[in-house]
């Protein structure tokens, strides 16, 4: 089963009725401590990654990629005045 940046997860395509199954079965056959620890991990995840936090992140890229259009833009116009 293949793991996700959630790490814990358990994968699968909801589009697939063939990998539902599998994912479901995965996770009825789990151990229970594997569960429980897989649950808690999940958990959190989910807390550090709050609304605020993604806006935060979503904002650092943003501004990531205004200043590198904005180099991109000066270096472009640097090369037509040389």
């Amino acid at each position: 089963m293949p793991q996700s940046k959630w790490g814990s997860a358990v994968i699968a395509n909801p589009f697939s009725h063939r990998s539902m199954d599998e994912a479901i079965l995965t996770a009825l056959n789990m151990p229970e401590e594997e569960r429980r620890t897989r649950m808690k991990l999940l958990r959190d995840a989910v807390s550090r990654r709050d609304i605020k936090a993604w806006g935060d992140q979503l904002e650092a890229e943003f501004s990531a990629l205004k200043a590198a259009q904005r180099r991109r833009t000066f270096h472009s116009a640097y090369q037509r005045g040389a």
